[in-house]
């Protein structure tokens, strides 16, 4: 009986510390895609347990129920659960240095990006800012949302300046490591030419004319197109008004990259394009 009592003690600690861990979980996932039945049919069942009750195999079975319940809403939390936050993203010096600066010039201020994002969230956090760039984080539609803005330099032709500065743009989120992988990316000469006669990269795997005319679409399973929802491709046809974006999608984030100035217009198209990915991930 001493063996057993000190099972059940045991059996109480590890319960307690498993509804710490759902309830952490439960504040980031919805409760509909969780088993919540079990663990509340099971909960009333241990709490129902007197506590002057000396029946201790019965007390044994009941929590030793409810702890089995509780570890598989917190497997299923997991699984549907959003298990990273978006990935840190730091400006690259790569773009901010050599010939071309020393022709164009140290990059232009990055306020300007920082302002925009701001209109969306002004509890916008700024997490790096010297003159190689600007990153941080803010919350694109409820969505925790890394981003990064920096120039790259570019050769102009035609110009007495041989180079120009463009604004390069990145934002992420996490998703779940189980959702599967995808890229679109934007239709080059040599897709137009060379590799979509060949057939070496697919045509219209989505259905969608206008998509399938800007971006080749890679999907690294057969249900990765449905991430591509109306309002994620709407999203990206909006974007590719300023200039087409690439989207990858694998490996715990969705990274989307593009090139522009940093005006409310392309900026919200990509929280827009990200929250509706988001929306998207989380009913798959």
């Amino acid at each position: 009986m001493t063996a057993y009592r000190d099972t059940v003690e045991a059996l109480r600690t590890q319960v307690a510390q498993l509804e710490r861990e759902l309830d952490g979980q439960l504040r980031r996932v919805d409760e509909t895609l969780l088993p919540l039945r079990r663990v509340h049919d099971a909960k009333i069942r241990a709490d129902a347990i007197p506590d002057d009750d000396d029946d201790t195999h019965e007390i044994h079975r009941r929590l030793a129920e409810y702890a089995e319940a509780l570890r598989a809403a917190l497997v299923c939390a997991g699984t549907h659960a959003d298990p990273r936050p978006p990935p840190g993203l730091t400006p690259s010096r790569r773009w901010t240095s050599g010939l071309a600066r020393l022709i164009a010039g140290p990059p232009v201020a990055h306020d300007e990006a920082v302002s925009v994002i701001r209109g969306l969230d002004p509890a916008t956090v700024v997490t790096t800012s010297d003159n190689h760039g600007v990153a941080g984080q803010f919350h694109a539609e409820g969505v925790p949302t890394s981003f990064c803005f920096c120039y790259r330099y570019r050769l102009t032709r035609g110009s007495l300046d041989p180079y120009s500065q463009v604004g390069s743009i990145t934002m992420a989120i996490g998703v779940p490591l189980k959702t599967p992988a995808l890229r679109v990316r934007p239709t080059s000469w040599r897709d137009i030419l060379f590799l979509r006669p060949l057939g070496v990269v697919p045509r219209g795997p989505v259905g969608d004319p206008d998509l399938d005319q800007l971006f080749i679409v890679q999907l690294g399973a057969a249900d990765a197109g449905q991430l591509l929802t109306t309002d994620v491709r709407g999203a990206l046809l909006e974007l590719a008004r300023h200039d087409p974006p690439t989207l990858t999608v694998g490996e715990g984030a969705a990274t989307l990259h593009w090139y522009s100035t940093p005006t409310p217009a392309p900026i919200g198209a990509a929280a827009r394009l990200l929250a509706g990915l988001h929306v998207a991930v989380s009913s798959s």
